[in-house]
Formats: structure tokens, C-alpha cells, sequence
């Protein structure tokens, strides 16, 4: 039971820190044309392994990013791993 609880609460971890570090992005162009520049033309977001619901959900960060003209892709990495390639610049999410 623990262990389930544990993996269950790092996963909503998760998925809240994508959420709350997307938010701005996504929000950027809705004010209008002058916000346009602050938008990243593209945007690595570094996963668990490929079939992993982490992977997964930054594959679904990566289309709704997408879907507001940012080139999104999510690439596969794990633990922290992820950590080291956002540090040196492999990746600008985890």
C-alpha cells in the first residue's frame, strides 16, 4: 500500500510541476500580439522511458504545447538524469 501511495503522489507531483512550469507558456500569447515574443520558438521536455506514464504525459504537454504554435517534442531520459540534462541545457523541462 505504501509503495503504491508513494508512486501515485510522485506522479501528481509530477504532473502539477509540468502544469505549473507550462502555465506560462501557455498563457503568453492570449494577451495579444505584443506577448508573442515571449514565447520559446521550441522546447525539450525530458521523460521517462519511452511507454512510461511520464513520457506520456510530456508527449501530452509537448501537443498542447504544440497546439499553441510552440515546437514541442518530449525525448526520453528518467530520474535524474533529467535533472543533469536541463542543467546542461539538453532540455529545457523534466
Amino acid at each position: 500500500m505504501t509503495r503504491t501511495f508513494n508512486r501515485r503522489l510522485l506522479g501528481a507531483a509530477a504532473i502539477a510541476a509540468l502544469a505549473l512550469t507550462a502555465t506560462p507558456i501557455l498563457t503568453a500569447g492570449t494577451a495579444g500580439a505584443a506577448d508573442e515574443g515571449t514565447k520559446p520558438k521550441s522546447l525539450t521536455i525530458l521523460a521517462g522511458p519511452t511507454g512510461s506514464s511520464f513520457f506520456a504525459t510530456a508527449a501530452g504537454v509537448a501537443a498542447i504545447l504544440g497546439d499553441e504554435g510552440v515546437r514541442a517534442n518530449a525525448e526520453m531520459g528518467g530520474g535524474t538524469s533529467n535533472v543533469v540534462g536541463v542543467s546542461r541545457g539538453m532540455g529545457e523541462m523534466a
